[in-house]
Parts: C-alpha cells; structure tokens; sequence
C-alpha cells in the first residue's frame, strides 16, 4: 500500500475539502479532523492553534494533525496526535483520533495510519500513547448504529493491540541484534515471529 502521513498545506485545499463534503454527506463523525467540520474555508482550518484555543478554551491541548495521502495524492484520511490529555480526553478521546474518507474504507488505510503515526511518534521518543473508543452510546441511538459504534471500538482496539505489538517487538529486535537481549525477550521475539508466521499462511 503506498500511503505516507504528511502535514497538511496550502496544495492540499481541494482534496481535504472534498474530503469534508463526503464525510457530510455520509453523516460521519469528524474523529480527528481538529475541527473541519466546523470550518468554511481551507485556510480556516489550517489555523488550528488560534482557532482550537478560542473553541475550548482551558481544555484546548496541543495536537498535531496529519493527512494521509494516497498514491494520487488524495486524501485518505486524518489523524491528530494530542500531546497532553485534559480530564476529558484522559477518559473519553485518548491521544488518537482519526477517520477514513467514506469511499476509502475496508482497505487498510486505519491500521497503516496508525502504524505510521506510532512510528512517528516514537522517533520523537514518545514510548505510549492512550487510544479510546466508546463501544456503547446513548440508549436513543438505534440498534444499527450501535452496532457500528461496537464494530468500530473492537477494529480499533485489534489495530491498536498489533501496532503496539510490532513496536514492542521492533525494540527487542534491536536489542538483540545488538547482543544485549534477555534470555525472556529472545524467546518471546521467536515466540513473536511463529505466530506472524501463522497468521501469514492462514
């Protein structure tokens, strides 16, 4: 899959807009678009400090956000990484927020994002992060729709548990090139690569 993470600019206008205008017309959330769905205008939007300070005032933290891009330089998707976590976000919205353009759905765009985002994170020597999901929601959501709330928090609690796991594993792999691996991790690295064997050739 050829996707990257970028941050967003001036030559992005037309396909983060469209982007807005098909998750409008789908009824979705805007999980981690730092507000687009509030914004007129693309320039708007990009001025995400000034405008999400004035919006929560106190409960504003710092985040970054992050398109990603196909191979057509379309947009896919976008992710906000929150630095820090008000009490809110500690209990209900976590470090991560993101969403997938409607159309581009069910092909693995959540999980490389992730993935992408994880790995960009722990260049900049950021060993955790808190992802959350609310599987239930209010009672006079109907049946459907809780069960695509429900589908939703278990797809993104599954991407989450395997990224950790290769971020895990990716450390131990160094520390064993480098010789200074346990007699513990050695196995769970073998251990580790067995069962991603087994899923492989299922």
């Amino acid at each position: 899959m050829n996707m990257k993470l970028i941050r967003p600019d001036m030559s992005h206008k037309d396909s983060v807009m469209s982007y807005k205008k098909e998750m409008l017309e789908n009824h979705d959330s805007f999980d981690g678009c730092a507000g687009l769905e509030d914004c007129d205008t693309y320039e708007m939007w990009l001025d995400f400090d000034n405008r999400l300070k004035a919006k929560y005032g106190d409960g504003y933290v710092k985040s970054d956000t992050y398109i990603a891009i196909d191979e057509n330089n379309e947009v896919v998707g976008i992710i906000d990484y929150r630095r820090e976590l008000s009490p809110f976000l500690l209990k209900y919205g976590g470090n991560i927020g993101y969403s997938i353009r409607p159309s581009k759905r069910r092909c693995g765009y959540a999980k490389e994002m992730l993935k992408e985002l994880l790995s960009i994170l722990k260049h900049n020597n950021i060993p955790k992060v808190l992802l959350t999901c609310d599987k239930e929601n209010e009672a006079s959501i109907d049946v459907s729709k809780k069960e695509q709330i429900k589908n939703k928090y278990e797809e993104s609690y599954t991407l989450y548990l395997e990224s950790i796991d290769k971020y895990i594993m990716d450390s131990i792999y160094k520390k064993v090139k480098n010789n200074t691996a346990s007699n513990f991790e050695k196995d769970a690295l073998a251990n580790y690569y067995t069962v991603v064997h087994l899923k492989d050739t299922e």
